[in-house]
């Protein structure tokens, strides 16, 4: 994805599968956004995103530790990479991005 952008330049990105030998070629940007695949393909891992910011100051005691973490300078360790036992179940009321 561009820099400084969340829209997939690739039809279908999410239906894409690298091999070690077809990243040099797909990561010739180094200031370009990375999508990742969660869920299913990913053997359910998910994404914990902290926009609030007063949630991200609690999140390190709330939260279990994970060393998969991530986020912008200004909100460094905003999104957490876990991987649950078994696969979740949306809750009611939550949504997703694409809806």
């Amino acid at each position: 994805m561009p820099a400084r952008s969340k829209r997939p330049v690739i039809h279908e990105w999410q239906k894409l599968r690298l091999k070690d030998e077809d990243l040099a070629s797909h990561f010739t940007d180094k200031r370009g956004n990375v999508g990742v695949l969660l869920g299913e393909p990913s053997d359910w891992i998910v994404d914990v995103d902290i926009d609030n910011l007063e949630a991200l100051a609690i999140a390190e005691g709330v939260l279990p530790p994970t060393r998969a973490t991530w986020g912008r300078e200004s909100k460094p360790r905003s999104h957490r990479l876990y991987r649950p036992p078994r696969p979740l179940k949306r809750r009611s009321g939550s949504r997703s991005r694409s809806e």
